[in-house]
């Protein structure tokens, strides 16, 4: 597949709860369709965590590209949550983004899944 291709079967994950009371949009962050939208240049502690039902792949993406892989290996593991984080160079206006390119059933209970990021410096 090309690029493009593979775009086609890219899913973002769109089902937050931002109006929940655990959630937090805090010094210019802001939330669009999915998307964290940095509110200005640092470096950004990212971390997301998802309580997976099934096998499959999810990826966090910055900027459109994926920078972090986290993975069910496979479908007959039992379910359970899977934390992944980094650190990463922003730009204000630059966005974050969970997405899967294979099907996947996610428990999306606001204390099971969830993602975010933090001026680090």
């Amino acid at each position: 597949f090309t690029d493009s291709q593979l775009e086609n079967f890219l899913t973002v994950i769109t089902d937050w709860d931002v109006d929940n009371a655990h959630s937090h949009l805090e010094d210019g962050m802001k939330y669009s369709n999915g998307r964290l939208i940095m509110p200005q240049d640092g470096e950004y502690y990212v971390y997301a965590q998802l309580y997976f039902r099934s096998g499959g792949r999810v990826g966090i993406r910055k900027n459109h590209r994926e920078v972090i892989t986290m993975l069910q290996h496979s479908y007959n593991v039992a379910e359970g949550p899977h934390y992944a984080g980094g650190a990463f160079y922003f730009e204000a206006n630059d966005t974050i983004e969970l997405l899967t390119a294979t099907p996947v059933t996610l428990f999306m209970a606001t204390a099971h899944s969830y993602f975010g990021a933090f001026l680090i410096e």
